[in-house]
């Protein structure tokens, strides 16, 4: 049988290995979230292009983008101070963008 006041001593430390996982995932998510939107940026026109679309559309496509990130990022930050959870805020938020972007190509 565990004495109590060993159980309360591991409780913190649990704890805190849980966050550093979510940390590490994070930095990982970020990396890739960068990684992704360096490599479709550079090929984004080149895509849109063989995706049929002309120069007229590509330029309200390209043009639409930073007025989307504006307003999300304020949406996803009003969400995350209401809630008080930044970080879970933050992966939904990455996990979002990603399931667009590669919803793209369908």
């Amino acid at each position: 049988m565990v004495a109590p006041e060993a159980r309360m001593a591991e409780a913190p430390v649990h704890r805190y290995a849980a966050t550093a996982h979510l940390l590490r995932l994070m930095k990982v998510l970020y990396f890739l979230s960068g990684f992704s939107a360096s490599s479709f940026g550079r090929f984004a026109t080149l895509f849109y292009l063989d995706s049929g679309l002309d120069a007229h559309r590509i330029g309200i496509v390209e043009g639409a983008q930073p007025i989307v990130a504006l307003l999300g990022n304020q949406l996803f930050g009003l969400l995350s101070d209401s809630l008080q959870r930044k970080k879970a805020v933050a992966l939904v938020a990455r996990a979002v963008s990603t399931a667009l972007l590669l919803a793209l190509p369908m």
